[in-house]
Protein backbone atom coordinates (compact mmCIF):
# COMPACT_ATOMS: atom_id res chain seq x y z
CA UNK A 1 0.00 0.00 0.00
CA UNK A 2 2.95 2.35 0.65
CA UNK A 3 4.03 2.10 -3.01
CA UNK A 4 0.48 2.78 -4.17
CA UNK A 5 0.38 5.89 -1.97
CA UNK A 6 3.76 7.15 -3.22
CA UNK A 7 2.77 6.97 -6.89
CA UNK A 8 -0.58 8.61 -6.23
CA UNK A 9 -2.79 5.61 -6.82
CA UNK A 10 -4.31 5.90 -3.33
CA UNK A 11 -4.51 8.95 -1.06
CA UNK A 12 -2.42 8.62 2.11
CA UNK A 13 -4.16 6.41 4.67
CA UNK A 14 -6.88 5.12 2.32
CA UNK A 15 -7.29 1.38 2.06
CA UNK A 16 -7.83 -0.13 -1.40
CA UNK A 17 -11.50 -0.54 -2.28
CA UNK A 18 -13.09 -2.09 -5.30
CA UNK A 19 -13.40 1.37 -6.85
CA UNK A 20 -9.78 2.25 -5.98
CA UNK A 21 -8.55 -0.94 -7.67
CA UNK A 22 -9.96 0.23 -11.01
CA UNK A 23 -6.97 2.40 -11.98
CA UNK A 24 -6.13 3.71 -15.42
CA UNK A 25 -3.48 2.37 -17.80
CA UNK A 26 -1.02 5.19 -17.06
CA UNK A 27 -0.99 4.42 -13.36
CA UNK A 28 -0.69 0.70 -14.07
CA UNK A 29 2.36 1.43 -16.23
CA UNK A 30 3.95 3.48 -13.46
CA UNK A 31 3.23 0.77 -10.93
CA UNK A 32 4.81 -1.88 -13.15
CA UNK A 33 7.85 0.33 -13.77
CA UNK A 34 8.37 1.11 -10.10
CA UNK A 35 7.98 -2.55 -9.19
CA UNK A 36 10.40 -3.71 -11.89
CA UNK A 37 13.19 -1.19 -11.22
CA UNK A 38 14.54 -2.92 -8.11
CA UNK A 39 14.53 -6.24 -9.98
CA UNK A 40 16.47 -4.81 -12.92
CA UNK A 41 19.13 -3.31 -10.71
CA UNK A 42 19.59 -6.32 -8.48
CA UNK A 43 22.74 -8.37 -8.81
CA UNK A 44 20.72 -11.48 -9.55
CA UNK A 45 19.26 -9.96 -12.72
CA UNK A 46 22.28 -7.93 -13.83
CA UNK A 47 25.67 -8.67 -12.37
CA UNK A 48 27.97 -6.63 -14.55
CA UNK A 49 30.77 -8.49 -12.72
CA UNK A 50 30.27 -6.25 -9.69
CA UNK A 51 30.59 -8.94 -7.03
CA UNK A 52 33.22 -11.62 -6.41
CA UNK A 53 30.70 -14.31 -7.44
CA UNK A 54 29.85 -12.47 -10.68
CA UNK A 55 33.56 -11.98 -11.46
CA UNK A 56 34.21 -15.69 -10.87
CA UNK A 57 31.35 -16.65 -13.20
CA UNK A 58 32.59 -14.27 -15.90
CA UNK A 59 36.14 -15.60 -15.56
CA UNK A 60 34.95 -19.21 -15.94
CA UNK A 61 32.84 -18.33 -18.99
CA UNK A 62 35.69 -16.38 -20.62
CA UNK A 63 37.97 -19.43 -20.23
CA UNK A 64 35.32 -21.63 -21.82
CA UNK A 65 34.84 -19.18 -24.70
CA UNK A 66 38.58 -18.69 -25.19
CA UNK A 67 39.04 -22.47 -25.49
CA UNK A 68 36.42 -22.45 -28.24
CA UNK A 69 38.06 -19.52 -30.05
CA UNK A 70 41.40 -21.34 -29.99
CA UNK A 71 39.74 -24.41 -31.54
CA UNK A 72 38.06 -22.33 -34.22
CA UNK A 73 41.33 -20.63 -35.16
CA UNK A 74 42.94 -24.08 -35.56
CA UNK A 75 39.86 -25.37 -37.43
CA UNK A 76 39.72 -28.13 -34.84
CA UNK A 77 36.29 -29.09 -33.51
CA UNK A 78 37.58 -30.93 -30.43
CA UNK A 79 36.30 -28.04 -28.31
CA UNK A 80 32.68 -29.07 -28.91
CA UNK A 81 32.50 -31.70 -26.17
CA UNK A 82 34.16 -29.30 -23.72
CA UNK A 83 31.96 -26.25 -24.24
CA UNK A 84 28.53 -27.46 -25.35
CA UNK A 85 25.86 -29.19 -23.27
CA UNK A 86 24.40 -32.44 -24.64
CA UNK A 87 21.06 -30.62 -25.09
CA UNK A 88 22.50 -27.56 -26.87
CA UNK A 89 20.45 -25.71 -29.50
CA UNK A 90 22.37 -23.65 -32.09
CA UNK A 91 20.88 -21.16 -34.53
CA UNK A 92 23.66 -20.39 -37.04
CA UNK A 93 23.58 -17.66 -39.67
CA UNK A 94 23.51 -20.27 -42.48
CA UNK A 95 21.30 -23.18 -43.47
CA UNK A 96 19.99 -25.33 -41.90
CA UNK A 97 18.63 -22.82 -39.44
CA UNK A 98 18.82 -25.04 -36.34
CA UNK A 99 21.13 -27.69 -34.92
CA UNK A 100 20.44 -29.67 -31.76
CA UNK A 101 22.64 -31.75 -29.45
CA UNK A 102 26.35 -32.49 -29.64
CA UNK A 103 26.04 -34.22 -33.03
CA UNK A 104 24.22 -31.17 -34.32
CA UNK A 105 26.97 -28.94 -32.95
CA UNK A 106 29.60 -31.05 -34.74
CA UNK A 107 27.60 -30.81 -37.97
CA UNK A 108 27.23 -27.02 -37.58
CA UNK A 109 30.93 -26.47 -36.98
CA UNK A 110 31.93 -28.81 -39.81
CA UNK A 111 29.66 -26.84 -42.13
CA UNK A 112 31.32 -23.64 -40.88
CA UNK A 113 34.83 -25.02 -41.41
CA UNK A 114 33.86 -26.18 -44.93
CA UNK A 115 33.14 -22.54 -45.80
CA UNK A 116 36.64 -21.37 -44.81
CA UNK A 117 39.87 -22.71 -46.35
CA UNK A 118 41.80 -20.52 -43.91
CA UNK A 119 40.89 -18.51 -40.84
CA UNK A 120 43.24 -15.55 -40.32
CA UNK A 121 41.26 -13.64 -37.73
CA UNK A 122 38.73 -14.92 -35.23
CA UNK A 123 37.95 -12.49 -32.43
CA UNK A 124 35.06 -11.64 -30.16
CA UNK A 125 34.68 -8.04 -29.09
CA UNK A 126 32.32 -6.20 -26.81
CA UNK A 127 31.73 -9.32 -24.75
CA UNK A 128 29.13 -8.68 -22.06
CA UNK A 129 28.46 -11.45 -19.55
CA UNK A 130 25.41 -11.51 -17.30
CA UNK A 131 24.74 -13.98 -14.52
CA UNK A 132 21.15 -14.96 -13.78
CA UNK A 133 21.94 -16.71 -10.53
CA UNK A 134 24.65 -19.19 -9.59
CA UNK A 135 23.88 -21.66 -12.39
CA UNK A 136 22.78 -19.64 -15.41
CA UNK A 137 24.30 -16.83 -17.46
CA UNK A 138 24.39 -15.33 -20.93
CA UNK A 139 26.82 -13.42 -23.10
CA UNK A 140 26.50 -11.12 -26.10
CA UNK A 141 29.31 -10.06 -28.42
CA UNK A 142 30.39 -9.20 -31.93
CA UNK A 143 32.36 -11.89 -33.74
CA UNK A 144 34.90 -10.84 -36.37
CA UNK A 145 36.07 -13.46 -38.87
CA UNK A 146 38.55 -13.10 -41.71
CA UNK A 147 39.90 -15.81 -43.95
CA UNK A 148 39.60 -17.30 -47.39
CA UNK A 149 37.04 -19.59 -48.99
CA UNK A 150 37.76 -22.70 -51.07
CA UNK A 151 38.50 -20.59 -54.17
CA UNK A 152 41.03 -18.47 -52.30
CA UNK A 153 38.78 -15.42 -52.17
CA UNK A 154 38.90 -13.22 -49.09
CA UNK A 155 35.96 -13.64 -46.71
CA UNK A 156 35.17 -11.18 -43.95
CA UNK A 157 32.23 -11.60 -41.59
CA UNK A 158 30.89 -9.66 -38.66
CA UNK A 159 28.38 -11.68 -36.66
CA UNK A 160 26.30 -10.91 -33.61
CA UNK A 161 26.37 -13.72 -31.07
CA UNK A 162 24.24 -14.52 -28.04
CA UNK A 163 25.06 -17.48 -25.83
CA UNK A 164 23.20 -18.96 -22.87
CA UNK A 165 25.13 -21.02 -20.34
CA UNK A 166 24.10 -23.39 -17.57
CA UNK A 167 26.20 -24.98 -14.89
CA UNK A 168 25.67 -28.71 -15.33
CA UNK A 169 27.33 -31.23 -13.04
CA UNK A 170 29.64 -28.53 -11.74
CA UNK A 171 30.81 -27.31 -15.18
CA UNK A 172 29.63 -24.42 -17.32
CA UNK A 173 28.20 -25.45 -20.69
CA UNK A 174 26.57 -23.63 -23.59
CA UNK A 175 22.91 -24.63 -23.87
CA UNK A 176 21.79 -22.11 -26.51
CA UNK A 177 23.69 -20.17 -29.16
CA UNK A 178 22.37 -17.74 -31.74
CA UNK A 179 24.31 -16.00 -34.53
CA UNK A 180 23.13 -13.37 -36.96
CA UNK A 181 24.98 -11.50 -39.68
CA UNK A 182 25.35 -7.76 -39.48
CA UNK A 183 24.81 -6.18 -42.88
CA UNK A 184 27.61 -3.95 -44.12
Amino acid sequence: MELATRVGILPRGQRPTRKARAIGPARVAWLVLLTALPLCSSERAHTGASSPVARAIESALRKLDDAELAGIRKRNAKFIDEVYAPNVVIFPCFLPVKFEGLEGAREAWQSFFDRFATIRKCEWSERVYRAAGPGAAWMTCLWYLEGTNGEGQAVELILRATRHYEKQRGRWRIVHEHFSAAER
